[in-house]
C-alpha cells in the first residue's frame, strides 16, 4: 500500500465519521433542545457547550459541579492515548532506529519496558472509559425517571440517543422533576 493510497483511506474515513455524526448529531440536538423546553430549560442551551451539559446535570437533579466529572474524563482519555502514543513512537525508534538485523539487546528490553507502560495506560484508559459510560447509564437513567420512563428508556438513550431524545422531546412523557413516592 502506497502513501497516496493510505492518504485516501484516512480521508474517506474522515469524511465518513464527520457525515455520521452529523446524522446523528442533528437528530439528538433537536430532541434534546425539545427535552429541555420541557424540563423548563432554555432549548437553545443545547448549542452551547459546557453550559449544555450544566443543564442536562439540573434535568437530572444533579448539581452543576458534575459537570467537571463529564469535562475531566474526556480530557483524561486524551492524555492518557496521547502517552501512548509518544511511548509507542519511542520504542519503535529504539527498535528500528538500529535497523532490523542489528536490534543490540539493551534496545529490545527498553522497548519492552515500553511496551509494558503502553499496556498499562491502555489498560487504565480502557478502565476510566468504562466508568464513564457507567457514569453516562446513571446520568441518562435519572433524566429517564424525571419523565417517568424506566430502565429500558435508559438503555435507549444511551445506545440509541437520536431516536430516543426525540422520543423524550416529541412524545407525551412529562417532565416530573423529583416526584415523591406513591403509596
Amino acid at each position: 500500500m502506497n502513501t497516496l493510497t493510505l492518504i485516501r483511506l484516512v480521508d474517506g474515513l474522515l469524511i465518513s465519521v464527520g457525515l455520521a455524526s452529523v446524522v446523528m448529531g442533528i437528530p439528538t440536538l433537536i430532541g434534546m433542545w425539545k427535552v429541555f423546553a420541557k424540563a423548563g430549560q432554555p432549548g437553545w442551551a443545547v448549542l452551547i457547550p459546557v453550559y449544555n451539559f450544566i443543564i442536562l446535570l439540573r434535568i437530572a437533579g444533579l448539581r452543576w459541579y458534575w459537570v467537571f466529572t463529564l469535562l475531566i474524563v474526556p480530557i483524561l482519555i486524551l492524555v492518557i492515548l496521547g502517552l501512548i502514543a509518544c511511548l509507542a513512537l519511542v520504542g519503535l525508534v529504539l527498535v528500528l532506529g538500529f535497523g532490523a538485523q542489528y536490534v543490540p539487546a539493551y534496545a529490545i528490553q527498553e522497548a519492552a519496558a515500553y511496551g509494558d507502560r503502553l499496556l498499562e495506560l491502555a489498560l487504565i484508559a480502557g478502565f476510566v472509559m468504562i466508568l464513564f459510560a457507567a457514569w453516562m447509564v446513571w446520568v441518562h437513567h435519572r433524566i429517564s425517571t424525571r419523565f417517568g420512563q424506566g430502565v429500558g428508556f435508559t438503555l435507549g438513550l444511551t445506545l440509541l440517543a437520536p431516536i430516543f431524545w426525540l422520543i423524550l422531546g416529541f412524545g407525551s412523557a412529562k417532565y416530573l422533576g423529583e416526584k415523591p413516592a406513591q403509596d
